[in-house]
């Protein structure tokens, strides 16, 4: 018998009065929020089922051994901290959603189990299911469950398929030709390559290299000649030599470090230990293609060599002196915009992650300060990504976000273009691996749970999860309208 594996707990439930005036509301924010509240009344836990949903929906998360330590995305009953959001935005759809608790000790049960529901949406961590503890080869044969139910074709939000396509620096690469991209991108999956393309690509234009596994900035280097006088007016003029000064500029935390290009490159191929890598300030190990390094942090080879985003590279592309001005961030639900959220570096910085950020400005999708963006990426580029990709059979990730940087032209070959035609969007980064529901942040800690979580908050994350729950109930039921029109052809 299949086990929901719910849990609720009884919480009183909190009213708000709304404001009625004031700039807020003149601008529709807490209209929208009230109208949230009224159409669906709060609830700190998952609501109860519908008696005849129109699709079943497994939200699967996994506890890590380990305790809160390897957690911090869980509340004190041991589910993420936006799951009662998440099931409850697809239930408010018409579809019933349980939080499903998924045992890696026992693949077998849980993909018979799983296989009676319609539609999956993961919500597991990245390297969770390759923690200490856990059973070695887990993350493999989760990822293989999930590609047996896409073949039958049932969505899986966000598939392995998917979260190693778009969530890899390389993704970069695959979409230089689209108007998002930048046509100069590189990208190198072995030493040898890295070291004889970098010595050309630095010789000729500031540099960002980004190295595939990391967060928040790690491994993402900035790469300018200490004397700019010696850039070659052309790409392929000239290589570094193993004697040039580089500044660097690493993304975690915008500190900076003057290195050669021999101990650079010494960094990055065989880490910031080896003898001629010099001293580093970095808190990176360095050895960008070491599998020593690369595979310290899983439990087995196995889980390594078949994790999702597992192919080590780096990504070499031109710098945009723009960077400056920040970053611009599309949160999406499926082809839909729901929010977007400028970033803006600390005076002095280039980076724009974590806490290097005063307060990010959040804007409406159909805000006009983007709406060049917006027409540029949603109606331009997103019909084209999935084909880009390599994804056409792929449902394009229940939530996820596009980091752009802005630029002034997309002149990729010459340095210096005469002509400008005002600002470009160029994107630095996709993510979809379990991107979080931010305003139920409160919700998570050994200590913590929904009722945390403040009513404004509650609301404007409620209008985000219920978003998601229509945009799940429409791709079942277009997916139940292809499947009706195959039949029909068939009986044809």
């Amino acid at each position: 018998m299949l086990v929901s594996r719910d849990w609720h707990f009884p919480v009183a439930r909190r009213r708000l009065a709304w404001e009625t005036g004031g700039p807020r509301a003149a601008g529709g924010h807490s209209a929208r929020m009230a109208d949230t509240l009224e159409r669906h009344a709060r609830s700190d836990v998952v609501l109860p089922q519908p008696a005849r949903p129109r699709y079943r929906l497994a939200h699967i998360g996994f506890a890590s051994p380990g305790g809160p330590s390897r957690n911090k995305d869980k509340d004190r009953h041991g589910h993420r901290y936006d799951s009662v959001g998440i099931c409850n935005g697809v239930i408010h759809a018409g579809a019933s959603c349980v939080r499903f608790a998924y045992d890696p000790s026992d693949p077998e049960r849980m993909r018979r189990e799983l296989d009676a529901f319609d539609g999956y949406i993961v919500r597991i961590n990245p390297g969770q299911l390759s923690n200490p503890g856990v059973a070695p080869g887990a993350q493999r044969r989760f990822d293989d469950a999930m590609r047996r139910f896409v073949d039958d074709g049932k969505p899986v939000w966000s598939s392995p398929a998917v979260q190693s396509a778009m969530g890899a620096k390389d993704a970069l690469v695959k979409v230089r030709d689209l108007q998002c991209g930048l046509a100069c991108t590189r990208c190198y999956y072995d030493a040898r390559s890295f070291e004889e393309g970098f010595r050309k690509t630095a010789a000729f234009q500031p540099r960002v290299l980004k190295r595939n596994r990391g967060s928040a900035g790690e491994g993402v280097w900035l790469v300018w000649l200490a004397d700019e006088t010696t850039y070659c007016s052309n790409y392929g003029d000239r290589e570094l030599c193993d004697d040039e000064v580089l500044v660097l500029m690493e993304m975690c935390d915008n500190h900076v470090e003057r290195h050669t290009v021999g101990e650079f490159l010494a960094f990055c191929v065989s880490g910031a230990d080896a003898p001629n890598a010099g001293a580093w300030a970095s808190d990176h190990p360095g050895g960008f293609f070491d599998d020593a390094i690369l595979t310290s942090s899983a439990t087995s080879r196995d889980d390594a060599a078949f994790s999702t985003t597992a192919a080590a590279h780096v990504v070499d592309q031109r710098l945009l002196p723009r960077i400056a001005e920040g970053e611009v961030r599309l949160l999406m639900v499926r082809e839909e915009v729901f929010q977007i959220v400028h970033k803006k570096p600390r005076e002095g910085g280039m980076s724009a992650v974590g806490t290097l950020v005063d307060a990010p400005t959040f804007f409406e999708p159909d805000a006009p300060e983007y709406a060049a963006l917006r027409a540029r990426f949603v109606e331009g580029d997103l019909p084209r990504l999935k084909q880009a990709l390599g994804l056409e059979t792929e449902p394009l990730p229940l939530l996820w976000t596009a980091d752009f940087i802005p630029r002034d032209d997309d002149d990729d070959v010459g340095r210096g273009a005469s002509e400008r035609n005002g600002t470009k969007w160029s994107a630095g980064e996709f993510n979809c691996s379990c991107v979080g529901v931010s305003p139920f942040l409160a919700a998570a800690g050994p200590d913590r749970d929904m009722a945390n979580v403040s009513d404004e908050d509650y609301a404007r994350g409620m209008r985000l999860c219920d978003m998601m729950g229509e945009q799940v109930v429409r791709a079942l039921d277009e997916r139940k309208a292809e499947a009706e029109a195959v039949r029909a052809r068939e009986a044809k």
